[in-house]
Protein backbone atom coordinates (compact mmCIF):
# COMPACT_ATOMS: atom_id res chain seq x y z
CA UNK A 1 0.00 0.00 0.00
CA UNK A 2 3.02 2.74 0.85
CA UNK A 3 4.74 2.19 -2.41
CA UNK A 4 3.19 5.09 -4.09
CA UNK A 5 3.78 7.36 -1.46
CA UNK A 6 7.15 6.03 -0.74
CA UNK A 7 8.23 6.47 -4.74
CA UNK A 8 6.79 9.99 -4.20
CA UNK A 9 9.38 11.23 -1.47
CA UNK A 10 12.02 9.33 -2.97
CA UNK A 11 11.90 12.41 -5.53
CA UNK A 12 11.92 14.87 -3.20
CA UNK A 13 16.13 13.31 -2.03
CA UNK A 14 17.46 10.37 -0.74
CA UNK A 15 15.96 8.89 2.28
CA UNK A 16 17.45 5.83 4.15
CA UNK A 17 15.07 2.98 5.03
CA UNK A 18 15.03 4.19 8.51
CA UNK A 19 13.62 7.03 7.30
CA UNK A 20 11.16 5.45 4.59
CA UNK A 21 10.09 2.85 8.29
CA UNK A 22 9.67 6.13 10.10
CA UNK A 23 7.44 7.77 7.85
CA UNK A 24 5.44 5.30 6.70
CA UNK A 25 4.89 4.76 10.67
CA UNK A 26 3.09 7.87 11.06
CA UNK A 27 1.02 7.80 8.39
CA UNK A 28 -2.84 7.16 8.63
CA UNK A 29 -5.06 5.54 6.02
CA UNK A 30 -7.79 7.20 5.75
CA UNK A 31 -11.09 6.00 3.65
CA UNK A 32 -13.74 8.77 2.65
CA UNK A 33 -16.83 7.72 0.95
CA UNK A 34 -17.82 9.31 -2.34
CA UNK A 35 -19.31 13.05 -1.78
CA UNK A 36 -17.73 12.78 1.96
CA UNK A 37 -15.42 15.61 2.74
CA UNK A 38 -11.86 15.36 3.70
CA UNK A 39 -11.74 18.99 5.08
CA UNK A 40 -14.14 21.85 4.68
CA UNK A 41 -14.70 25.30 4.37
CA UNK A 42 -13.93 27.21 7.85
CA UNK A 43 -11.92 23.72 8.96
CA UNK A 44 -7.98 24.37 9.46
CA UNK A 45 -6.28 21.91 7.44
CA UNK A 46 -3.82 19.92 9.83
CA UNK A 47 -2.40 17.41 7.91
CA UNK A 48 -0.59 16.73 4.38
CA UNK A 49 -2.74 13.71 2.44
CA UNK A 50 -1.73 11.57 -0.51
CA UNK A 51 -4.27 10.11 -2.54
CA UNK A 52 -3.72 6.29 -3.06
CA UNK A 53 -6.72 5.60 -4.92
CA UNK A 54 -9.83 7.18 -6.10
CA UNK A 55 -10.20 10.98 -6.61
CA UNK A 56 -10.89 14.51 -4.93
CA UNK A 57 -11.69 18.08 -6.00
CA UNK A 58 -10.95 20.63 -4.46
CA UNK A 59 -13.33 24.25 -4.59
CA UNK A 60 -14.30 26.57 -3.20
CA UNK A 61 -18.23 28.78 -3.20
CA UNK A 62 -18.21 32.31 -4.08
CA UNK A 63 -20.73 35.36 -2.61
CA UNK A 64 -23.75 34.17 -5.21
CA UNK A 65 -23.10 30.47 -4.08
CA UNK A 66 -21.45 29.45 -7.25
CA UNK A 67 -18.62 26.37 -6.60
CA UNK A 68 -15.22 27.11 -8.61
CA UNK A 69 -13.16 23.79 -8.74
CA UNK A 70 -9.63 24.84 -7.80
CA UNK A 71 -7.85 21.47 -8.29
CA UNK A 72 -8.99 17.86 -9.56
CA UNK A 73 -6.75 15.33 -8.03
CA UNK A 74 -6.54 11.32 -9.05
CA UNK A 75 -4.23 8.40 -7.41
CA UNK A 76 -0.50 9.65 -6.59
CA UNK A 77 -1.43 12.75 -6.25
CA UNK A 78 -0.77 15.08 -3.12
CA UNK A 79 -3.08 16.82 -1.19
CA UNK A 80 -3.16 19.93 0.81
CA UNK A 81 -4.71 23.53 1.32
CA UNK A 82 -1.26 25.06 1.60
CA UNK A 83 -2.24 28.52 2.86
CA UNK A 84 -4.75 26.74 5.68
CA UNK A 85 -2.03 23.87 6.93
CA UNK A 86 0.83 26.46 6.92
CA UNK A 87 -0.59 29.43 8.85
CA UNK A 88 -3.16 26.83 10.44
CA UNK A 89 -5.85 29.47 10.12
CA UNK A 90 -9.37 28.18 8.67
CA UNK A 91 -9.59 27.33 4.63
CA UNK A 92 -11.90 28.95 2.27
CA UNK A 93 -12.28 25.45 0.47
CA UNK A 94 -13.98 22.09 0.57
CA UNK A 95 -12.08 18.71 0.08
CA UNK A 96 -14.76 16.46 -1.17
CA UNK A 97 -14.45 12.61 -2.77
CA UNK A 98 -15.26 12.83 -6.00
CA UNK A 99 -15.09 8.61 -5.76
CA UNK A 100 -14.76 6.35 -3.39
CA UNK A 101 -11.10 7.26 -2.15
CA UNK A 102 -8.22 6.15 0.03
CA UNK A 103 -6.28 8.75 1.57
CA UNK A 104 -2.85 8.49 3.40
CA UNK A 105 -2.77 11.09 5.69
CA UNK A 106 0.55 12.46 7.45
CA UNK A 107 -0.48 15.10 10.32
CA UNK A 108 1.25 18.19 11.02
CA UNK A 109 2.39 16.99 14.61
CA UNK A 110 3.56 13.84 12.99
CA UNK A 111 5.40 16.00 10.34
CA UNK A 112 7.38 17.45 13.09
CA UNK A 113 8.45 14.16 15.13
CA UNK A 114 9.57 13.41 11.66
CA UNK A 115 11.67 16.59 11.27
CA UNK A 116 12.84 16.20 14.59
CA UNK A 117 13.96 12.80 14.45
CA UNK A 118 16.08 13.20 10.87
CA UNK A 119 17.02 16.18 9.15
CA UNK A 120 16.02 14.39 5.63
CA UNK A 121 12.10 15.10 6.10
CA UNK A 122 12.87 18.86 5.97
CA UNK A 123 12.84 17.56 1.80
CA UNK A 124 9.33 17.51 2.57
CA UNK A 125 8.44 20.89 2.22
CA UNK A 126 9.41 20.32 -1.12
CA UNK A 127 5.84 18.69 -1.03
CA UNK A 128 4.64 22.20 0.31
CA UNK A 129 6.67 24.67 -1.43
CA UNK A 130 3.74 25.66 -3.59
CA UNK A 131 -0.16 24.66 -3.01
CA UNK A 132 -0.44 23.23 -6.57
CA UNK A 133 2.06 23.55 -8.96
CA UNK A 134 1.85 25.98 -12.10
CA UNK A 135 0.99 23.75 -14.71
CA UNK A 136 0.68 25.36 -18.34
CA UNK A 137 -3.41 24.84 -18.41
CA UNK A 138 -4.28 26.97 -15.91
CA UNK A 139 -2.55 30.17 -17.55
CA UNK A 140 -5.20 32.01 -18.65
CA UNK A 141 -2.92 33.33 -21.73
CA UNK A 142 -3.40 30.40 -23.49
CA UNK A 143 -6.91 30.05 -25.39
CA UNK A 144 -9.00 27.70 -23.78
CA UNK A 145 -8.30 25.19 -26.73
CA UNK A 146 -4.62 25.25 -25.51
CA UNK A 147 -5.48 24.75 -22.11
CA UNK A 148 -7.34 21.56 -22.54
CA UNK A 149 -4.66 20.29 -24.78
CA UNK A 150 -2.32 20.93 -21.75
CA UNK A 151 -4.68 19.21 -19.40
CA UNK A 152 -5.13 16.75 -21.59
CA UNK A 153 -1.45 15.88 -22.35
CA UNK A 154 -0.38 15.94 -18.66
CA UNK A 155 -3.58 14.78 -16.62
CA UNK A 156 -5.15 12.14 -18.63
CA UNK A 157 -6.87 10.70 -15.92
CA UNK A 158 -8.78 14.18 -14.90
CA UNK A 159 -10.04 14.18 -18.03
CA UNK A 160 -11.55 10.30 -17.93
CA UNK A 161 -12.80 10.62 -14.47
CA UNK A 162 -14.66 14.32 -13.61
CA UNK A 163 -17.53 15.58 -15.40
CA UNK A 164 -17.06 17.96 -18.28
CA UNK A 165 -18.89 20.50 -15.81
CA UNK A 166 -15.48 20.52 -13.23
CA UNK A 167 -13.40 20.51 -15.86
CA UNK A 168 -14.65 23.37 -17.24
CA UNK A 169 -14.65 25.05 -14.03
CA UNK A 170 -10.90 24.07 -13.18
CA UNK A 171 -9.95 25.33 -16.75
CA UNK A 172 -11.70 28.44 -16.00
CA UNK A 173 -14.47 28.49 -19.25
CA UNK A 174 -17.98 27.82 -19.60
CA UNK A 175 -19.65 24.38 -20.15
CA UNK A 176 -20.31 25.16 -23.37
CA UNK A 177 -17.05 25.85 -24.57
CA UNK A 178 -15.26 23.31 -23.52
CA UNK A 179 -17.86 20.68 -25.39
CA UNK A 180 -17.32 22.72 -28.38
CA UNK A 181 -13.39 22.49 -27.66
CA UNK A 182 -14.33 18.69 -27.02
CA UNK A 183 -15.67 18.17 -30.00
CA UNK A 184 -12.65 19.11 -32.30
CA UNK A 185 -10.34 16.67 -30.42
CA UNK A 186 -10.45 13.26 -30.23
CA UNK A 187 -10.11 11.55 -26.68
Amino acid sequence: MFDSIISSIKGFGNFTEEDISLFTSKLQVINLAKNNFLLEEGQVCQSLYFLYEGSVRIYMIDNESDEHTHELLTANDWIIDYESFTSQKPSGYFIQAFHESKILELNVYSLHELIKASASFFRLGKVLGHEFPDYPYKNSLLSPRERYASLLASKPMVIQTFPMKYIASYLGMRPETLSRIRSGIRI
